[in-house]
């Protein structure tokens, strides 16, 4: 057997490594998507609601004007 055939040899065999490699990841990427995705998506939803739940912004400055005018009324009443 001269230089080239074990060369061919090892290529074949790198070769057929590198495609069980692949074969592993395409299952591994399968199993992710079936498997992980869908979770993802129900904790994306569960974000959404939640924010959804929130005051508006109309609120959130209602809320702030009357904290800020409540405040200043008993400052100006305890001076």
């Amino acid at each position: 057997m001269n230089e080239l055939d074990k060369n061919q040899i090892t290529i074949h065999e790198r070769l057929s490594v590198i495609e069980t490699k692949i074969n592993g990841l395409e299952i591994v990427m399968e199993n992710i998507r079936s498997n992980h995705l869908p979770s993802i998506y129900e904790q994306l939803n569960n974000i959404n609601s939640k924010l959804n739940s929130r005051p508006t912004w109309t609120v959130s400055l209602i809320i702030t004007f009357l904290v800020t005018l409540s405040t200043g009324l008993i400052i100006y009443l305890f001076q």
